[in-house]
């Protein structure tokens, strides 16, 4: 008897410890994502700024320096520097895609950091 109500006790904690990682664990795009990083190459110089970074001519890099709001209706809006653009995304296979302008964008989203690339250069935004 012992051994059922054990068994049967493990089987429902492991369906919860189950559930609680699907959704836990589970990719959703969808929220609000603020500057967190940004590397690459421009004109053959290297970059990399971060959070608290000086930029010559900017000042402190906050994480409101660009910022990225994704929303359930497929739509987006980016704001990089007081500019606004927005545009739509779709989920098309497992990977996010993000359009602007008819341009695509595929953008990759892990541990809550989102990041876009493009050739040598990449933004992450954090949620």
């Amino acid at each position: 008897m012992k051994k059922t109500i054990l068994g049967a006790f493990l089987a429902t904690l492991a369906t919860v410890i189950l559930c609680v990682c699907l959704t836990a664990c589970s990719t959703n795009i969808v929220g609000d994502y603020k500057f967190y990083s940004m590397k690459g190459n421009e004109a053959g110089i290297e970059i990399s700024y971060k959070v608290g970074d000086d930029i010559l001519g900017v000042g402190k890099i906050t994480e409101d320096f660009m910022t990225l709001s994704i929303k359930e209706d497929n739509t987006f809006t980016i704001t990089a520097m007081g500019s606004e653009t927005k545009g739509t995304w779709k989920e098309d296979g497992g990977k996010y895609i993000l359009t602007i302008a008819g341009q695509d964008q595929e953008v990759s989203v892990s541990g809550g950091k989102l990041t876009m690339k493009q050739g040598d250069n990449q933004v992450t935004f954090k949620k």
